[in-house]
This record gives structure tokens, sequence and C-alpha cells, in this order.
């Protein structure tokens, strides 16, 4: 039998979310995250991505095939890629890392890209590639220690917000996504051109 999906709800993911800090807080006392591989900062995020509501069995594909590499995860909704997530060292300047990102997620037609390194977490949107961070980016980096203040930006990763395509609904109201120009107004544009180049013919 198919097992059914009960969506997480935000009391749910926030109580999850409580318990995921005061771990993170303790292994960050305890220096746990120095020197850290990147293997090793895939689980928590992982743990995050659960707690966020999303089936690591079936949601997580890990490394996902692009024409140039492999993003760490795409996080799949229905089966399909939704968004991808690239994960670094905690130590890594993820500055450094914000091409390959995004250029993992343009290659592969996927327009959210999530780059952590545990230590902040930053959305972009490829459909920007090339443009400057104000652009490329979703919202300011929601720092690991501010997961329950920023919690309403967080919540747009979870499944159920997903389900609802928030992270669009969000994107459109910050003009944080490229709207298609209407038909009429191509359509124009290529009668103009079409014009402009019988005369240069003549």
């Amino acid at each position: 039998k198919p097992t059914l999906f009960i969506a997480i709800s935000k009391e749910e993911a926030k109580e999850k979310l409580t318990q995921f800090l005061s771990t993170y807080k303790d292994h960050l006392d305890k220096k746990l995250f120095e020197d850290q591989k990147e293997a090793n900062t895939e689980k928590y995020i992982e743990v995050l991505l659960e707690n966020l509501g999303w089936e690591r069995l079936t949601d997580l594909e890990r490394q996902h095939n692009v024409a140039k590499g492999r993003a760490d995860y795409s996080v799949n909704l229905n089966g399909n890629p939704y968004f991808f997530v690239e994960v670094k060292k905690y130590s890594e300047d993820l500055n450094s890392h914000k091409k390959q990102a995004i250029d993992y997620a343009w290659q592969a037609g996927i327009k959210w890209v999530i780059l952590t390194n545990l230590r902040e977490i930053i959305v972009y949107n490829s459909q920007y590639k090339g443009s400057s961070e104000d652009i490329l980016r979703l919202f300011l980096p929601i720092k690991i220690e501010e997961l329950l203040d920023r919690f309403d930006d967080l919540w747009i990763l979870s499944k159920p917000a997903a389900e609802e395509n928030l992270i669009e609904k969000r994107a459109i109201v910050t003009s944080k996504v490229k709207i298609k120009e209407p038909i009429t107004v191509l359509s124009s544009a290529l009668i103009t051109w079409r014009s402009k180049l019988t005369k240069e013919m003549k």
C-alpha cells in the first residue's frame, strides 16, 4: 500500500526546529563543526529538511546529475525536482560557491537553489543568473541561529509550502521572479521586427 503523506504543521515544525537548534548549539559549543567534512554537514541539512516535512527516502535525491556536474540534493515534489540544495563545509565561504550552485540549477531548468554551509541558508533564483546578489537572492540569508526568528522565511522551503507553491507567490510579491511578457507584447515586437527587416531587404 502507498504511504499516506501527512503534512507537518507549522507548530510541529517549530517544535522540531527548537530541538534541532538545541542540538546545533550543543555541538557548536563542543566545536564539533571545526574542520568538518561536507558529508557531515549534509547529515544536519537532511534533518533540517525533514523538520520541514520532506521525506528523506522519497523526496531527497542525492547527487542529482546535471549537464556539468552533480547537485548535492534535488528536493522532489511528487517525484519531480522542486529545488536544488548545495551543501558546503561549515568553514566554507558561500560566496565562492554561489556561481556553481546557480549554474547547476540553471542547467537543469530548476528555478530555485538553496546554498548552505550550516551557518546560513541562501535562496537563489537561477533564472537571474549573472545578476547582482540582491536580485539573485529571494531574501536576506537566514543564519542558523535565526531559524525560529525567521520561521516565515524558512517555512517557504517546507513541503506543505511547496504544495501551495508559496515560494513563487513570495517571489512575485517581492518582484524576485521574471514575469513572462503577454503574447500580445511579443507579437507586436515580432511584427515590428519583421516590418523593419522587410524594408532593409528592399
